[in-house]
């Protein structure tokens, strides 16, 4: 996430020197504004993170669905929760989601929708809505500002005035918290997840030859 906030500012400066009407007016402040949006949001939703960790806990398969930028948050969200739980995990543009997959859902599965701003919102929450009358949980993030479906659904409150670009360095923290706890609740070190097991071990070394995590030796490095 650092890694990216760090590019967006440079590819912001690099768009003012070519050509400054191409840099959305404000986009500056907003990236100044994001770090402290995300410190005050961890801090509030980390304290929430395993009570929604234990809401999931019967869950046996994942879709996460999303559109634009957050196409990125899906596809994080979904390894997160396939790595940390015991159920399967997939995501899907949502127009995607809804010609095929869709026909997968039922109860015991859950929908996640990445509803960050943009001009497939009202789309995501749509099929947030639609998932939720099949049978399956419902989780939808979205911005404290927009009017989300009433309980089924379940809904994590973003924080508002975040840039659609932007909004995947935001939206994915949630995810992470949540996958952490899960991992917790799984027996799962959060670290390592697997690789601990004598079955991950000898597969890892195996693909890692040489990497002393795997082999057991010391790197003379």
């Amino acid at each position: 996430v650092a890694a990216m906030f760090r590019v967006l500012q440079l590819a912001a400066a690099v768009g003012r020197l070519l050509d400054s009407s191409r840099v959305p007016s404000g986009f500056g402040e907003d990236m100044r504004a994001l770090p402290d949006s995300m410190h005050k949001f961890f801090a509030s939703f980390a304290a929430q993170a395993a009570d929604w960790a234990a809401a999931l806990s019967a869950v046996r398969r994942y879709f996460t669905i999303a559109a634009g930028p957050n196409m990125s948050t899906a596809c994080e969200g979904a390894l997160i929760l396939l790595q940390s739980t015991d159920a399967g995990a997939q995501a899907f543009h949502v127009q995607e989601m809804l010609h095929g997959p869709v026909q997968a859902l039922g109860e015991g599965m859950c929908l996640i929708a990445v509803a960050a701003p943009g001009p497939l919102q009202q789309r995501i929450l749509h099929s947030a809505q639609a998932s939720a009358l099949i049978g399956a949980k419902v989780l939808i993030l979205a911005p404290m500002d927009l009017a989300v479906p009433d309980p089924p659904v379940m809904s994590i409150a973003m924080p508002a005035g975040i840039p659609e670009l932007v909004t995947p360095l935001l939206y994915i923290v949630p995810l992470w918290l949540i996958g952490y706890e899960c991992a917790l609740a799984t027996g799962r070190d959060p670290d390592n997840l697997s690789r601990d097991r004598p079955e991950f071990k000898r597969a890892f070394q195996l693909l890692m030859a040489g990497d002393p995590r795997f082999t057991g030796r010391t790197s003379t490095r």
